[in-house]
């Protein structure tokens, strides 16, 4: 199963890139891919692909880190993956949206 999670962002100035994070337990995450910021955007759009979902509840969030280093953390989303694989839900929660496919 594929995760495909998207997010938008407006007036990106110094951002560097995003790192896509996921974790089993909402606590401990690791990096699954980066995705190098538009260089000062006014509106950008972003996603991210993740093709090695855990069956169960994977949690997500975003680091953003800027070019001189300074980092913050996105708000965490949940997605539980079904059983069986292969159904279609969709939803968007923090400017951070996820579909299953």
């Amino acid at each position: 199963m594929t995760i495909n999670l998207t997010w938008k962002v407006a007036d990106e100035k110094d951002v560097n890139r995003y790192e896509v994070q996921r974790s089993r337990d909402g606590v401990t995450f690791e990096t699954i891919g980066i995705v190098f910021a538009w260089e000062e955007a006014v509106h950008a759009d972003y996603a991210f692909n993740d093709k090695n979902t855990n069956p169960g509840i994977n949690y997500y969030r975003l680091k953003m880190t800027d070019n001189d280093g300074v980092f913050k953390y996105s708000n965490i989303l949940n997605s539980g993956c079904p059983k069986p694989y292969g159904k279609h839900d969709q939803y968007s929660a923090n400017g951070f949206n996820r579909s299953l496919i």
